[in-house]
């Protein structure tokens, strides 16, 4: 569990792991160069249970406390926590029994439900969209679990490890990776609350993420298709887009960079989203000569379709039958 700056939720978040049902764990925290109360906070419970192991750091980003805290890991499966979420009780020993009767699987996430600053309770998401990673088409078809409440075969994770060039979608680039492991599992049942903060998502924020996963998606399919060496671990995330960028066609990454943006936006600021909306749309009726003949293009134009499609269906049942808080969302 990385940590920094965030001594309102940590104890909140410690307590949920040492709560657990299953108890034969090791608890390894990464102090990443907090400046407030955090690292007074988790050195508390290093005092009181064994478990626990502590290593303050200087600051050095995500990408950084977690593959530090993958160095001192021993067990035989490796479970994602962040500072600010709870785990339910029973989520170490449904993910090890998952993974203990599911050879090929590799990753095992589980049902989860947002939560706000207050701990109020809203949707529950699964990410049952797709079962398997598949390359065989542009734009890639990822498994994905959400990260913190991850848990890996050790194996696997640390053959893969996480990398700097993608710093904003890490998680994303690890998920792409990892799949040449094995599978990545979503089983149905809810095993974690992950924490929203107000103002923590900007349109920004949401390029940059967007962009980031977008050229790790790239970068996997490329390697798939006997481009294994465009990116690797030493490179920046300028360096890995101008790699990328003499590969696969520009105009194309765009749009879907965009489409990227949109789909996101569409669930946390629709005002935003609808500002996107028409050059979305008119991204998917491009006649230049280069969408023309790309099989990658015409792919992503079906897609783009697809989602409005399914935007304006959504919306319709909406206006019939405006849901619930609580309701179900699909990740």
């Amino acid at each position: 569990m990385p940590v920094y700056d965030c001594e309102r939720y940590v104890a909140d978040a410690i307590d949920s792991v040492l709560s657990q049902t299953f108890r034969d764990f090791e608890f390894i925290i990464v102090d990443d160069g907090s400046t407030d109360g955090t690292g007074a906070i988790v050195d508390k419970y290093q005092a009181i249970d064994p478990r626990v192991t502590i290593l303050h750091k200087p600051n050095g980003g995500i990408v950084s406390a977690l593959n530090a805290g993958l160095e001192l890991c021993k067990g035989e499966y490796i479970a994602r926590m962040d500072g600010d979420d709870i785990c339910a009780p029973n989520r170490f020993a449904v993910q090890i029994d998952y993974l203990d009767a599911h050879q090929k699987c590799v990753c095992v996430g589980g049902n989860f439900r947002s939560i706000d600053e207050a701990g109020e309770q809203h949707e529950i998401f699964r990410y049952s969209r797709n079962k398997r990673t598949s390359f065989e088409t542009f734009p890639v078809r990822v498994a994905l679990t959400c990260h913190p409440l991850a848990t890996f075969r050790r194996s696997a994770l640390l053959a893969t490890k996480y990398r700097n060039t993608f710093p904003h979608a890490e998680d994303y680039d690890l998920f792409l990776r990892i799949a040449d492991f094995g599978q990545v599992d979503n089983p149905d049942e809810m095993l974690f609350y992950y924490r929203g903060h107000a103002g923590s998502v900007s349109r920004r924020n949401v390029e940059l993420q967007e962009t980031e996963a977008t050229y790790a998606e790239l970068a996997a399919l490329l390697a798939h298709r006997g481009h294994p060496d465009l990116v690797d671990a030493t490179m920046d995330f300028d360096a890995a887009r101008r790699r990328i960028d003499q590969v696969f066609p520009p105009a194309t990454t765009a749009a879907y960079v965009r489409f990227r943006v949109w789909r996101r936006l569409v669930g946390i600021d629709p005002t935003l989203a609808s500002q996107l909306r028409r050059s979305v749309l008119l991204s998917a009726f491009s006649l230049s000569p280069a969408n023309l003949f790309s099989r990658d293009y015409l792919n992503l134009r079906i897609r783009i379709l697809g989602r409005f499609v399914l935007n304006e269906i959504e919306a319709l049942r909406n206006s019939r039958n405006p849901p619930s808080r609580g309701t179900e969302a699909r990740a």
